[in-house]
This record gives C-alpha cells, sequence and structure tokens, in this order.
C-alpha cells in the first residue's frame, strides 16, 4: 500500500512539474493579441516583424502567396506559422532564423540583395524565442519623429527590402537619398501605395503622422 502511494505521489509531482513548465501556444490566427502597455523587452509581430518579411521576402517571384516557392508564405501571420519555418521558443531550431544567417548562394534574401542587418536578425530571432505570438504593440509616439529614432527605423522595418542600397527602383538606404525621395516616399505612403503588401493597406496612420511631421519639421537629419 505504501509502495502504491509513493508512485502515486510521485507521478502527481512528475504533472505538476510539467504542467508549471508548460508554455501556452495560442491558436493560430491573423487578429493579433493587442497591447495597449507595451514592454520594450517584447517584440512585437505586427510591429517588428511582419514588415520585415514583407518587406524583404513576401514579393513576386519568393515568397508572396501566388508565386511563392517551397511552399513558404510571408505574407500574414498564419501563413508564416503554417509553413513549417518557426519552432516556438527555440529559433536555433527554426528554418527562419537559419535561412537568414546562411551566406553566398544560400543566403535569404537572395544574392544580389544584401543580408538582414544583424540588429534586425536578432529580433526575429528574440520574437521566436518569446514564443512566436501574432502581437502588436498599440502604442505609438508621435513625438519620436527624428530621422534617427524615427524616421529610418521606419523605413528600415517597411522599405529596405525593395528600396536598399543601389536599388533601381530608389535607394533609401541612407539620409541623403530619402530626403531626396522624400516627396515619392510620402505620396506613396499617404497613398496606401507603400509598402505593397498587404496591398492598399499601408502604414498605420501613426506612422504616416511621424513621417508627416519629419517632413514639416523640414527633414532634419537628426
Amino acid at each position: 500500500m505504501k509502495k502504491w502511494m509513493m508512485l502515486l505521489s510521485a507521478a502527481v509531482i512528475f504533472v505538476l512539474i510539467a504542467c508549471q513548465h508548460e508554455k501556452p501556444v495560442p491558436p493560430l490566427s491573423n487578429i493579433p493579441i493587442k497591447s495597449y502597455n507595451c514592454s520594450s523587452d517584447t517584440i512585437y509581430f505586427q510591429n517588428d516583424i511582419l514588415p520585415i518579411l514583407v518587406s524583404n521576402c513576401a514579393m513576386s517571384g519568393c515568397h508572396d502567396k501566388d508565386s511563392h516557392q517551397d511552399g513558404v508564405i510571408l505574407t500574414d501571420y498564419v501563413a508564416i506559422m503554417e509553413s513549417d519555418i518557426v519552432d516556438r521558443w527555440d529559433a536555433y531550431d527554426s528554418e527562419l532564423q537559419e535561412v537568414l544567417t546562411e551566406s553566398g548562394d544560400d543566403q535569404m534574401p537572395p544574392l544580389p540583395s544584401s543580408p538582414l542587418p544583424t540588429n534586425t536578425i536578432e529580433a526575429i530571432r528574440n520574437w521566436i524565442n518569446q514564443g512566436a505570438i501574432n502581437n502588436q504593440c498599440m502604442e505609438c509616439d508621435t513625438t519620436q519623429f527624428t530621422f534617427g529614432q524615427g524616421i529610418y527605423p521606419l523605413l528600415e522595418r517597411n522599405c529596405l527590402g525593395c528600396h536598399g542600397a543601389g536599388s533601381s527602383d530608389g535607394d533609401f538606404s541612407n539620409y541623403p537619398n530619402i530626403v531626396d525621395n522624400i516627396g515619392t516616399i510620402w505620396t506613396r505612403v499617404s497613398n496606401n501605395e507603400m509598402p505593397p503588401q498587404p496591398v492598399g493597406v499601408g502604414l498605420p496612420d501613426c506612422e504616416k503622422t511621424i513621417i508627416q511631421k519629419w517632413i514639416e519639421a523640414g527633414t532634419p537629419n537628426n
């Protein structure tokens, strides 16, 4: 009897320990979990990750819905997760992380595109390690419209995949080129033509306001 009780107690302890380490997995949905009290330590899919993947990977001939390669679609959260390239909580076991750190002919985005910046890859890695959740920060500080803190990070996330250094469609990779093209940038952003995916959606109104305020301030290099 005592032996039976000991075995039962051990089983209960094992279950309790397993439950403590079990991590919740939200159901797949393109409706994000919205946060109105955002953490600087959290990577938000809608704000930080999706714009990077759409700008750099979800183009025609690569990983859009119509001409996707290798069955990988990177246009929205559900498509990304169903493409089986993300292992929740483990970036180093995720194909997405692997291909972004390859070099030469195996790199993604493919040559002649430049590899993603180290800080961008780190953000994707941290998002995966935080559970690869479809989350969204609803905070947007329109007082941060300096070039260094507001404009360049915004364009880097949303535009440099198509408009990186040497792009024939317009190089937005540095301050002089951005200022030279700011009329075109603002026209396309305000008309929801850029970024191109999802079609007709464009940037959030708050981010448009940041660009507009910077233009009205004289496009300073600050």
